[in-house]
C-alpha cells in the first residue's frame, strides 16, 4: 500500500537536521524501505510550498509546488515504498503565505494513505529560537514585545504560537486519524534523539547511528538566547555581526559555564506559561481519541535557568557594553 508522510515541522524542532541527514542518506533509506526525494536544490522540500509562500527563487520547482506534489503522487503513489516529504514551511500561519491544506490533500490523492506529522515545542523555547533565527536577517522585536505579541495574537513572525490554530487548519483538510503530533521533548529524549524516534516511527530497520551524520548530527544550531539578545541590543539598529556574537559568547561561557538560559525575564516566563499551558492542554485533549496517551507537559523552565533579568546576567551585559564599543 502506498503512503506519503508529510512532515510539516514545526519550525525549530530539528527539521533541518532531519532534512540534511535524510537527504545525505537517501540511498540507505531507500534500501531499507523509505523514499526521501532529493530535489535539485536544498535538502528539504520547501519548493512544494513555493506556490503559496514567498521564498527565494532558489527553492522554486519548475511548474510550482502543485505540479511537484502532483508529480510525486503520480511517480510514487502506485509504488510499494512510503515517501517522506519534509518542509516546516507547510506549517506557516500567515494568511498571506499559508499553504492551502485542502489543495495539498487533494494533490496527494494518488497515495492510498497519508500521514501528516507535526512536532511541537514548548512556546518559550520555540519563541526564543525563532527570535534568534530572525536575528540573522534583521533586528527582532524586544523580548517583552515578542512575548506579548505571541500571547495577544497566537502568532509570531508568521508562525503559529497557539497550536490549536494550526490543528484547526489541518483538520479542515485531513482526517483526524491522518494527523500525528509529537512533543519535541519526547523526540529528543528517545534513543538516538529525534532521528532515532523518526526511524522507529517510520518502522525502518535502522538506528540513528546507521545514518552518516551531517553537521555533527545537529544542523542550523542557534547561538545562546542571552548572547543573541545582548548582541542585538548592542548592535541596534544594525544586525549583530558574527564576530560580535562570538566575543559575547566567549565572555558569557566564561562567566556562566554552560548554564541553561532563556531570552525571557522571570515575569515574562510566568505569563507565557499561564497563557499557553491551558491551550496546550486543549491540543492534547483534542488528540486523545486518535493518539491515546498523548500529552503536552506543562511548560516549566529547567531548574536554575538564567533569566534575562537575573542580576548576574545584567551585570555581565553591563560589563560587555564597553568591551563591544572598544571592539568597534
Amino acid at each position: 500500500m502506498s503512503k506519503v508522510i508529510l512532515h510539516i515541522g514545526a519550525h525549530k524542532t530539528a527539521t533541518t537536521t532531519i532534512q540534511n541527514t535524510f537527504a545525505a542518506n537517501a540511498a540507505v533509506l531507500r534500501d531499507n524501505g523509505l523514499i526521501y526525494p532529493v530535489f535539485h536544490r536544498g535538502t528539504g522540500h520547501d519548493g512544494l510550498v513555493y506556490s503559496w509562500r514567498s521564498m527565494p527563487k532558489f527553492y522554486a520547482l519548475e511548474g510550482g509546488g502543485q505540479v511537484g506534489l502532483r508529480w510525486l503522487a503520480r511517480e510514487f503513489g502506485a509504488g510499494p515504498l512510503p515517501v517522506f516529504l519534509s518542509s516546516e514551511e507547510f506549517s506557516r500561519g500567515d494568511p498571506n503565505e499559508a499553504c492551502d491544506f485542502e489543495e495539498v490533500r487533494a494533490l496527494l490523492e494518488g497515495f492510498a494513505e497519508v500521514e501528516v506529522f507535526l512536532c511541537l515545542r514548548p512556546q518559550w523555547e520555540f519563541l526564543q529560537s525563532a527570535y534568534l533565527e530572525i536575528s540573522k536577517l534583521r533586528q527582532p522585536p524586544a523580548p517583552d514585545q515578542l512575548a506579548e505579541m505571541a500571547i495577544q495574537t497566537g502568532m509570531f513572525a508568521g508562525l503559529h504560537a497557539d497550536d490549536n490554530r494550526l490543528l484547526d487548519r489541518l483538520e479542515t483538510a485531513f482526517r483526524s486519524e491522518e494527523i500525528t503530533l509529537l512533543t519535541f521533548e519526547e523526540a529528543v529524549g528517545a534513543p538516538g534523539g529525534i532521528l532515532g524516534w523518526m526511524l522507529a516511527h517510520l518502522g525502518l530497520p535502522l538506528q540513528a547511528e546507521d545514518l552518516a551524520p551531517v553537521d555533527g548530527g545537529a544542523s542550523n544550531v542557534s547561538i545562546g538566547p542571552l548572547v543573541g539578545w545582548a548582541a542585538n541590543a548592542l548592535s541596534a539598529p544594525r544586525i549583530a555581526r558574527p564576530q560580535q556574537q562570538q566575543m559575547l559568547r566567549a565572555s558569557f561561557e566564561a562567566r556562566f559555564a554552560g548554564r541553561r538560559c532563556t531570552l525571557f525575564s522571570e515575569a515574562e516566563m510566568e505569563r507565557l506559561c499561564w497563557h499557553f499551558d491551558p491551550l496546550n492542554a486543549r491540543v492534547a485533549a483534542r488528540r486523545q481519541p486518535y493518539q491515546p496517551g498523548f500529552a503536552i507537559p506543562p511548560m516549566r523552565p529547567p531548574e536554575g535557568v538564567l533569566y534575562r533579568d537575573d542580576p548576574a546576567v545584567q551585570a555581565w551585559y553591563a560589563g560587555a557594553q564597553p568591551e563591544q564599543k572598544a571592539a568597534g
